[in-house]
């Protein structure tokens, strides 16, 4: 069999899969995936980490109906009795005894259980049901009108249902009606509206759309926002006492080139939420997904002078914590958390139907299903202080997209990447008897056509949903430079 036999067989594979989602209605930032370059596919990376990366509800099981009551019928009326008429006189005919009959006792029948209504069937997890698409911002695919038709196009070949959009990618937007400023990307076409654009072509074609959002990460220093209403120029690393950048201890901003807010300032985190709630009152997506939706690896961050003075104050804590505290990481945790409980309320009370999804990370080996103990050992929750099983649980999210994104052929990814999907799914239930739902996140980038082909696989039939990153860099080969997107 030839290579490129091989490669067709693989993407028909993929297309099955995905195609078995049509009948529903979805963390890859550039610091996380690097920009396109060439890259020896033998040689092996550490767990890449994209950008911290609808609408039909499930319909609730009818009720059984109540039957009305039998109704009873009344006895009828006594008759009225004729007069008696005068007696005549008869004869007493012989007394015969009459055969003793023997009597039966009475047999004392069981009562019947009170028939009760069938129970309703439990409402499948949000998202079960996903074949999604993450469409990044980074490259070719949301910058002009004939790019975003043809990405609508080819997602609907594929059975793609849902397109997770980058909408706003360094505190600015791919759109015009938003809190934040206007993405200032050269390549992208004047006047043009990608998100509302997306959203139009995409409903048109049945496929939801998610509103994809970096939630912290929110400069970069080789390219930065031209705009000086932009936040990197209003409350940047050159902003002194004003500035809402997450620093180290020596004061350092930058993590690669990226720069990212710091959620323990309350106007950061306020500015944060309503980027997020913008695209909700402006635009009729599906839902939102919060990327980056964390502190920056290595959880040395948080060393703002604002944000020390503040966790003094709540914690009545002195000096600077050490960065082993336990106290000074829950405390940043909780920061985490609570943007994420402040967007879910607030979009919710504009949409109710609305998707709050995450892009969730799974670095390394993962915990065995429904040990939230040795969750609590891993980098997810110690690392980058994200705790994402809380969040299903306790119903701040409706879809977990794990960013699970493993090479099967290297090391032992295959199995974590199967791990990570079991353990997701042993923490979907909710404390309402719900359940939150999972996708598995899958590196396309990162894998030849026959891998992305078996991961959907696997994932689809674990009772997951599936969206792949990326639209852009659909193959190995393509990320690799060796292969057009078009042929990817």
């Amino acid at each position: 069999m030839t290579p490129s036999f091989s490669r067709r067989a693989a993407l028909l594979t993929l297309t099955l899969i995905l195609g078995t989602g049509l009948g529903g209605p979805g963390d890859a930032q550039d610091s996380d995936i690097p920009a396109v370059s060439a890259v020896p596919p033998t040689t092996p990376a550490p767990d890449p980490v994209p950008a911290d990366p609808v609408p039909v509800n499930p319909v609730p099981a009818n009720p059984v109906p109540e039957l009305p009551p039998t109704p009873i019928p009344a006895p009828p009326a006594e008759p009225l009795q004729p007069a008696p008429e005068p007696p005549v006189p008869v004869l007493p005919a012989p007394v015969v005894p009459a055969p003793e009959v023997p009597v039966t006792p009475a047999v004392e029948l069981p009562t019947p259980a009170p028939v009760r209504p069938a129970p309703a069937p439990l409402r499948p997890p949000v998202g079960s049901g996903v074949r999604g698409l993450w469409v990044d911002a980074f490259g070719p695919g949301l910058k002009t009108r004939a790019q975003i038709t043809q990405m609508v196009d080819d997602a609907a070949r594929m059975g793609v249902n849902t397109l997770f959009v980058q909408a706003i990618r360094r505190a600015d937007c791919l759109c015009l009606k938003a809190s934040v400023p206007r993405a200032t990307d050269p390549d992208l076409e004047k006047g043009l509206d990608p998100l509302g654009l997306s959203v139009r072509l995409a409903h048109a074609r049945g496929m939801r759309v998610i509103a994809w959002v970096s939630v912290t990460g929110i400069a970069n220093a080789a390219v930065p926002n031209t705009n000086p209403a932009h936040i990197s120029r209003t409350h940047g690393p050159n902003s002194g006492a004003a500035s809402w950048m997450a620093r180290r201890p020596d004061g350092s901003w930058q993590e690669g080139n990226d720069g990212w807010l710091d959620l323990g300032i309350p106007e950061a985190a306020e500015y944060a939420v309503q980027g997020v709630v913008s695209l909700v009152r402006n635009y009729g997506i599906d839902g939102v997904q919060l990327d980056r939706i964390r502190y920056p690896d290595g959880d040395v961050w948080g060393y703002d002078p604002k944000v020390l003075a503040r966790y003094r104050a709540e914690t009545g804590r002195t000096g600077t914590p050490a960065l082993s505290d336990l106290t000074w990481q829950n405390w940043k945790r909780q920061q985490v958390t609570n943007v994420v409980r402040r967007i879910t309320l607030e979009v919710k009370s504009l949409r109710p139907d609305a998707w709050i999804t995450a892009a969730t990370i799974t670095y390394g080996q993962p915990p065995a299903p429904g040990d939230l103990a040795a969750f609590r050992r891993t980098r997810t929750y110690g690392d980058v202080l994200q705790d994402w099983p809380a969040w299903m649980q306790s119903g701040l999210i409706d879809l977990n997209v794990l960013m699970n994104y493993k090479r099967d052929a290297v090391g032992e990814q295959r199995g974590w990447f199967d791990g990570w999907n079991a353990f997701a799914r042993g923490v979907q239930l909710r404390a309402d008897g719900l359940s939150a739902g999972v996708a598995a996140g899958t590196a396309m980038y990162l894998n030849g056509a026959p891998v992305t082909a078996d991961q959907a696989g696997r994932s689809v039939g674990a009772g997951l949903g599936w969206v792949g990153y990326s639209y852009r860099t659909p193959t190995l080969d393509v990320y690799g430079a060796k292969e057009t997107t078009a042929q990817g």
